[in-house]
């Protein structure tokens, strides 16, 4: 593993405040910590309290060694000393308060809609430390504790050494420290110069791993502090000769033990669940003799379409040649690249051949319907030039492909399920408007942007359907090399837009600069003045026109960065739904404001895809 790697799959310090987003307790914490759904370090508060009560609590015979030296000051205090004791006793007090709140507040800062978040939100960790910081000095300046100290030594790493905690605390501590710094990666030098000088060292690729080192060394420590804490119990002196000591050691344990099932409850865990028995497709690759391996698309990032192809793949019992798991081999990752977005690249055909692969299976119901085009003119292209042969179909539409160079023999056995013929972005408009999206969905919305520097507003269906149409004549779908046919179109778009009746009526008695000013307004750009400025005196001058005015703001690169979800989640809307956000079964934009959400926080247009086309809406009208 390179540094390059190590380094951007370390955790920090701060992802120990990350909560397992399915711990019923803790869910949300450290929600708003960069790169929190990958590292979700934080073991329970528990486990860390009970670590404290180890460190803190001494052994039953360390206990009795001492008692003549604690009860001097506890039992039978002097004036000044009984102060001391409160003083010491507050301070301990108001340290574990802060200690916790500051714990809790940094992992649940900036995160929203949970009780505890809302609880914490009030609280900043930086206050909470501080009062930690400061209560902890006081309490160090007044009093060591009791737990670090005897009598005669009253310095600390003196009584750190000089007591006997015996070998489970020990190896507690060990193995929580290592742990713990091992977690951290390329953020502790020590594992960098690991890394670096010690060869095996270089095989880590998730150094968060290495908290499960720490959570054996927190279960030692836990255990230890139970022990502690029993022991305690059991010492109390009770008037009644029931509970026993032994009862009120073993109620103790029974319950931490309820505390930490409430604690770390996760059921009902949630399963992704594949089908018991195989589709079509795979019983006819099972029975299928082949020379190479298999290559099922789409990939486009859905892990867990890759785990059904590996499920499949037990029932078939063929070289898979895109399974894998969280380790990406880089045939799979050459793979990915050529068939991510946009057409199709031809280099796949040549990969294939190369491994060498037997057959291509392509599951047509799990692409997204904007990027079906793009499939389709790569798998005509290669039918075309004799290296794909179509063999037939199975179930919804799961079409069975033979790369003819490794599988020369392989028959047609169906004619193809779609033409073969290049088709325009115009014709597959018509067909199915979720291709506003896929390969021209920059040009689509480029379109959207300039709806909203001209109006202020989200463009309705109709009006913008029209209005992307008119980008599509002589634009060939699935090939490349498109780019100055659509800039044409573009430009004539914008030629007859500034013409319409509604954009005339706004803005033809505004001068050069109120005309910039207002579409920059719009595009909420007003306070970048200098660009402002330099395209009004353009205008002015007539090097511009009011149509190419419109396209360079459109263009701007804040104004599309700005826009973009709200953009993406629109154009889903239109595509998927073929609608208006907010019309009916909608009442309002709620769901939209909510998706635009989602990506803002996720940036995953792929699992937007994915959300929309399980939509029963979406499902109802492709019955």
């Amino acid at each position: 593993r390179s540094a390059k790697e190590l380094t951007l799959n370390s955790p920090t310090m701060l992802h120990w405040l990350v909560a397992e987003s399915r711990n019923k307790l803790w869910r949300g914490l450290g929600a708003a910590i960069p790169d929190g759904a990958r590292h979700a370090l934080f073991p329970g508060l528990l486990a860390l309290l009970l670590s404290l009560a180890a460190l803190l609590l001494r052994p039953a015979s360390a206990a009795r060694k001492e008692k003549d030296f604690n009860d001097d000051e506890a039992v039978s205090p002097t004036v000044g000393a009984r102060g001391r004791l409160i003083a010491t006793r507050a301070l301990d007090a108001l340290a574990f308060a802060s200690g916790i709140v500051a714990l809790l507040a940094t992992g649940y800062e900036g995160v929203e809609g949970s009780v505890l978040s809302d609880f914490f939100g009030a609280r900043t960790a930086r206050h909470a430390v501080l009062v930690l910081i400061g209560v902890l000095v006081a309490r160090l300046a007044l009093s060591y504790p009791s737990a670090l100290r005897r009598a005669g030594e009253e310095n600390l790493l003196a009584s750190l050494r000089a007591a006997r905690r015996g070998d489970a605390f020990v190896l507690g501590v060990v193995w929580t420290a290592c742990g713990f710094v091992g977690s951290l990666g390329a953020n502790f030098f020590l594992n960098r110069v690991l890394h670096e000088l010690v060869p095996v060292f270089r095989a880590i690729r998730i150094p968060s791993h290495w908290a499960m080192v720490a959570y054996v060394g927190l279960a030692l420590l836990a255990g230890v502090g139970a022990l502690r804490l029993a022991e305690r119990a059991a010492r109390l002196k009770w008037r009644a000769r029931w509970p026993s000591p032994r009862a009120r050691a073993s109620a103790v344990y029974v319950c931490l033990c309820v505390l930490l099932l409430f604690e770390l409850r996760a059921s009902p865990l949630e399963f992704a669940r594949g089908a018991v028995d195989p589709d079509e497709v795979t019983l006819r690759i099972k029975e299928t003799p082949m020379r190479g391996g298999l290559l099922e698309l789409p990939l486009a990032g859905e892990q867990m379409l890759v785990h059904r192809y590996m499920l499949r793949a037990a029932d078939h019992r063929k070289p898979l040649i895109n399974g894998t798991s969280s380790f990406v081999p880089p045939t799979v990752d050459r793979i990915s690249e050529y068939v991510r977005s946009g057409p199709i690249d031809p280099r796949l055909l040549d990969l294939m051949e190369e491994l060498p692969a037997s057959y291509l299976v392509v599951h047509t119901s799990e692409i997204p319907p904007e990027r079906r085009a793009d499939y389709e003119a790569f798998i005509a292209q290669a039918v075309w030039s004799r290296r794909l042969r179509y063999v037939r179909s199975y179930g919804e539409r799961d079409d069975l492909y033979a790369v003819v160079r490794t599988e020369p023999e392989a028959r047609e056995e169906a004619p193809p399920p779609f033409s073969l013929a290049v088709r325009e972005w115009g014709a597959l408009l018509d067909e199915d408007p979720a291709n506003i999206l896929g390969q021209y969905g920059e040009w689509s919305r480029t379109v959207y942007r300039m709806h909203v520097a001209s109006y202020g507003e989200l463009p309705r269906y109709a009006e913008f359907m029209a209005d992307v149409r008119e980008l599509a004549p002589g634009v060939l779908s699935g090939l490349r090399g498109q780019e100055s046919k659509l800039e044409e179109n573009l430009r004539r778009l914008a030629s007859a837009w500034v013409e319409r009746e509604r954009f005339r009526a706004r803005y033809e008695r505004q001068t050069a600069a109120q005309f910039v000013a207002s579409l920059r307004a719009n595009a909420g750009l007003a306070s970048v003045e200098g660009a402002r400025d330099e395209l009004a005196a353009r205008l002015d001058a007539g090097e511009l026109t009011r149509a190419d005015a419109l396209l360079a703001i459109a263009a701007d690169a804040e104004f599309a960065r700005r826009e973009e979800n709200r953009a993406q989640v629109l154009l889903h809307y239109f595509g998927y739904l073929r609608r208006n956000p907010g019309d009916p079964p909608d009442r309002d934009l709620a769901g939209f404001r909510f998706w635009v959400g989602q990506l803002e926080a996720s940036g995953d247009t792929t699992g937007l895809n994915r959300a929309f086309m399980a939509a029963g809406e979406y499902k109802d009208r492709k019955k």
